[in-house]
């Protein structure tokens, strides 16, 4: 499962400077994931359900969970600062209207990228086996 999801990971790369210049006050705090709603938001409910499902995970591994939908950045979980949909959009070259999700490090790169839900569970063996993410453990 993680060969597959490591694989969707290299599949598309966006610029590492794009995303830390879109999310940079967030930088060195928080991992964001951001959720890219489709035309329906189907895609982007189901994912948006299993990953808020598990609220506790998303704190303890300090997670801010945004939806992008038409002119709407929208944090679901945990606060951020003000952010501009169709930037955000831009720095990861998603059409409006198109899913995806994308999971920001704490240093404010790309660790993942996904055209299709991944479940909380998966999301969050990606984000333990980050190095910052084992030294937090460890503290």
């Amino acid at each position: 499962m993680l060969k597959s999801l490591a694989t969707e990971i290299l599949g598309t790369s966006v610029e590492p400077q794009l995303a830390a210049e879109a999310l940079s006050p967030l930088r060195g705090v928080n991992r964001v994931f951001l959720i890219f709603a489709d035309v329906s938001n189907a895609t982007a409910a189901r994912q948006e359900n299993s990953v808020l499902a598990e609220r506790n995970g998303l704190t303890e591994r300090d997670m801010i969970v945004i939806r992008v939908k038409g002119s709407v950045a929208q944090p679901l979980f945990g606060s951020a600062p003000p952010l501009d949909a169709e930037h955000l959009r831009q720095a990861f070259n998603v059409l409006d209207g198109e899913f995806r999700a994308v999971l920001i490090g704490k240093d404010g790169t790309t660790k993942m990228e996904v055209r299709e839900p991944i479940s909380a569970g998966e999301l969050f063996v990606l984000i333990d086996a980050m190095p910052i993410r084992r030294q937090e453990s460890r503290s």
